[in-house]
This record gives C-alpha cells, sequence and structure tokens, in this order.
C-alpha cells in the first residue's frame, strides 16, 4: 500500500485557486460533517493571503485589549475590520500600537477617561492618521474635551479626523459625546474644513457646543461649506464657533448661527 506523503508548506496551492465549491467546504466546516477526504483537503490548503494576514492582525490587537483587562467585544472587532477594509491590516494594527508612544502616549484606547489635551505636541498628519484610525476602531468612546491646538495638523489631518467622526450606516459617530474641540493655531484650510463641513452635515459630533478654529488658513470656501452645513442644523448644540485669524470672511457662519436661534 502506497505511504500517503504530506505535500510541503511551499507546494500548497491556495484557497483563491480552487473552485468555489471546495472553498465554502473547507471554510464552512461548522456547519457540515467533516470527513477523512475533507481532512486531507483541508490540510493541504494554506489559508487566504489576506484572510491570514487579517487574523493574525485581530490576535496582535486582542492581545493589546488582554493587557488593558479589556474585552474585545462583537461590536468593537466589527470597527476594526471595517478599517482594515479601508486601509489594510498592518495599518491598522500600527495605529493601535503607535498610539501609545508619543506624541499621544495614550496608554489605554478604551479609557474613561474625558479629557485629551496634546497641544504643542509637534502633531502632524500622519499622526492625525493613527488617532482616527483608533478613533473610527471604537476607541476614546467617553472623550468629550478634545485639545490639539498649536500643532501642524494641515487638510489631510482634518480630513482623517473627518472620515473617523462621520456616522456609520446606523447613525452612530466615533465622538457622541464630545462637547469642546479647539483645533486653533494648525494649518488647517478650504479643503479640510470642507469634509470636516460634510461630515457635521451628516450628523457628526451632536453634543459639540464649543468649536475653536482660531488662526488657521480658512478661507471663504471653506467658511461657506461651514456656513451651509450651519444652515441646515449640522453642530446643533454649538453656540460658539471662533474663526478669528483666518484669511475667510466668517460672518457667513455667524449669521448661520444667529438665525437658527
Amino acid at each position: 500500500m502506497k505511504k500517503y506523503t504530506r505535500k510541503s508548506e511551499t507546494s500548497r496551492p491556495t484557497l483563491s485557486s480552487i473552485s468555489e465549491p471546495v472553498y465554502n467546504l473547507l471554510n464552512n466546516h461548522s456547519k457540515v460533517r467533516v470527513s477523512r477526504v475533507s481532512k486531507n483537503l483541508r490540510r493541504n490548503f494554506a489559508p487566504a493571503p489576506k484572510n491570514k494576514i487579517k487574523f493574525e492582525a485581530m490576535t496582535s490587537i486582542k492581545q493589546l485589549f488582554n493587557s488593558k483587562n479589556h474585552r474585545l467585544t462583537k461590536n468593537r472587532a466589527e470597527k476594526i475590520l471595517s478599517q482594515m477594509q479601508t486601509h489594510n491590516a498592518k495599518t491598522v494594527v500600527n495605529a493601535f500600537t503607535q498610539i501609545q508612544d508619543t506624541p499621544w502616549n495614550i496608554k489605554d484606547v478604551y479609557t474613561d477617561d474625558t479629557t485629551l489635551t496634546r497641544k504643542f505636541r509637534n502633531i502632524g498628519d500622519e499622526n492625525m492618521n493613527l488617532f482616527s484610525i483608533v478613533l473610527a476602531s471604537g476607541g476614546l468612546p467617553s472623550l468629550s474635551y478634545l485639545f490639539l491646538q498649536n500643532n501642524r495638523i494641515t487638510d489631510d489631518g482634518l480630513i482623517s479626523l473627518a472620515n473617523a467622526i462621520t456616522p456609520d450606516k446606523n447613525g452612530k459617530g466615533s465622538l457622541p459625546q464630545l462637547k469642546m474641540l479647539r483645533l486653533d493655531s494648525n494649518a488647517i484650510c478650504d479643503a479640510g474644513m470642507t469634509a470636516f463641513a460634510k461630515s457635521c452635515a451628516m450628523g457628526a459630533l451632536t453634543n459639540l457646543t464649543i468649536l475653536d478654529l482660531t488662526s488657521n488658513k480658512i478661507g471663504n470656501p471653506g467658511m461657506s461649506a461651514l456656513a451651509g452645513a450651519c444652515a441646515k442644523w449640522a453642530l446643533p448644540k454649538c453656540s460658539s464657533i471662533f474663526l478669528m485669524g483666518n484669511p475667510g470672511n466668517d460672518e457667513p457662519v455667524k449669521k448661520a448661527l444667529r438665525e437658527r436661534k
């Protein structure tokens, strides 16, 4: 009788190279009875590369949760996987890892702390991108006060933040409790302001009461976008928006706030 020899790892085809019915059979093993033949099939097919990367990424993030005595709930896992679809698995893991180091120094992304102050930290757009990925993944759920003044945030950084706070299909944003946001003394221009206004018009930051954008580089297009959003009752609880020190005319924003009182 010919002895069965297992194929080497390097010679295995991937799941993407076999037919869809076999792929479904191998991946739905919990729903069907696995025979000796299907076991041999499974043993000789390597996992799909993308799924393997995501699995390893989720394992790494789960270890971070375990180190903080937090539980990786289904809701949080779904948000993290969604970010892996938008970016990639490695980027998301890097975001959760690097957010604990300078300039953020956030040791626990699921803390109950309500205030985060990171002024004069030389925070730029790349740092904001990592921060936004963590926010969109459900991090900092209790944040009420976010102070990011006197940094190097430009349009790209604010666009990343705007994407993170945009409500999902269930109407839930990543900063539902935020009351005060300070972005003054950065380098935000019209593109970033327009993206931020669009997110607010879609229902982001519904509890925000104070928005400080003093001393940026926002021109008339950005002012018009924010005014249009306010006229449609974006930021419904916001009574104070500070826009001094920008090249654009802030009168349309003031008018929109006055008319909705």
